[in-house]
């Protein structure tokens, strides 16, 4: 599971329309890899930047004639406390906040299949005093725990292998813009 946030500010400029499963490359569109589940911190309106989604994109090979327009697409728009549903093929976009004071935000919880590596690294970002803290279980879902052939470190790549955190993974640096 990866979260974030989407604030949608008076005057911003909408979304180019996309799938939430960009990065499965070749594009496999018969099945979906993840969902997205958006909670409404305050009302959401068309006018407000409302999320925009292309109706029915999930199915089948649907896709709008032109991803830098919102022409065909709806505003999802709800009261403050609901939640929207997409799964990753949906064709969506952060729409205009065409208000004059105040934010759009929403909170974005995104799941992705077992198999898939989730937006967050996990491994990167999570402090070495909280690592040692987790429960199994939590580390599963962190993405911790080999399956298949797939998350092993140091050549190990057998089914159900913790993965450990280790000092001096790496060492980050500035890119070089020589």
């Amino acid at each position: 599971m990866t979260y974030s946030a989407n604030i949608a500010r008076p005057g911003n400029v909408p979304m180019q329309l996309h799938t939430d499963q960009v990065a499965v490359q070749p594009p496999i569109r018969d099945l979906a890899f993840g969902m997205n589940i958006l909670l409404y911190l305050e009302d959401v309106t068309e006018q407000n930047g409302g999320t925009r989604v292309y109706p029915g994109s999930h199915i089948d090979q649907i896709a709008p004639p032109d991803i830098f327009t919102l022409d065909g697409t709806v505003a999802a728009a709800a009261p403050a406390g609901s939640a929207l549903i997409l799964e990753s093929r949906l064709w969506h976009a952060t729409g205009a906040n065409r208000e004059t004071s105040g934010e759009r935000p929403i909170i974005l919880l995104f799941f992705v299949r077992s198999f898939m590596r989730q937006q967050e690294n996990n491994f990167l970002s999570l402090r070495k005093e909280v690592w040692s803290k987790l429960s199994d279980r939590v580390k599963r879902m962190l993405g911790f725990y080999t399956t298949g052939a797939l998350g092993g470190t140091d050549g190990q790549i057998r089914e159900g292998i913790f993965v450990e955190w280790k000092e001096g993974v790496g060492e980050m640096r500035a890119p070089h813009n020589g």
